[in-house]
């Protein structure tokens, strides 16, 4: 069991999986690259799915596109005017980094599954927005942008985040030296 929304409600999450809107994600893309040739598209695959992505695009020879497998996204995300995403830090990061954020949680029509997508509330554009990109404007909502963040981040500034990787830490170096001594 996954409890979501701060643990206010239980999930069966047995029969969960990211693959349903994985495909929806790749076949948006692809129709996007098929009928934007105009458009320079950059696809990062994201951690977990790097195979199956990179297996769906292998074969498209586009000059407007380029796959790119895995590694960290800030140098992608610098290039962009427009980000794709769903349920990945990239959201955080076109968000931090002021791009126009384009999310496929619209796609999700189980309502229970909602809970497991990150929402970025009015940050973003639904995923149908890729129809009009030239009609899109950054969002620039500062007090939504740094609640957001905080949200899911604990903080801004990281500091959640280190406190976290060293509580973690603490715990392994602890354990491991328990079991190594026995």
């Amino acid at each position: 069991m996954v409890y979501t929304r701060y643990f206010k409600k239980k999930l069966n999450v047995k029969k969960f999986d990211w693959n349903f809107l994985n495909i929806q994600y790749l076949k948006i893309i692809k129709k996007f690259i098929d009928n934007n040739p105009d458009y320079k598209i950059i696809l990062k695959t994201k951690t977990g799915y790097i195979a199956q992505q990179s297996k769906y695009f292998e074969n498209l020879k586009r000059k407007n596109f380029t796959l790119i497998k895995g590694g960290d996204s800030f140098n992608v995300i610098k290039k962009c005017r427009y980000i794709v995403a769903f349920s990945s830090t990239v959201l955080f990061e076109a968000i931090a980094a002021n791009r126009i954020l384009i999310s496929i949680r619209d796609l999700v029509k189980n309502k229970n599954y909602k809970g497991f997508i990150l929402d970025t509330k009015n940050l973003h554009y639904d995923s149908n927005s890729l129809n009009n990109l030239d009609k899109l404007k950054q969002k620039k909502n500062l007090v939504e942008k740094k609640f957001i963040l905080n949200k899911y981040m604990g903080n801004i500034k990281g500091n959640s985040s280190n406190k976290v990787a060293r509580s973690i830490n603490h715990h392994l170096n602890f354990y491991h030296s328990r079991f190594k001594n026995n």
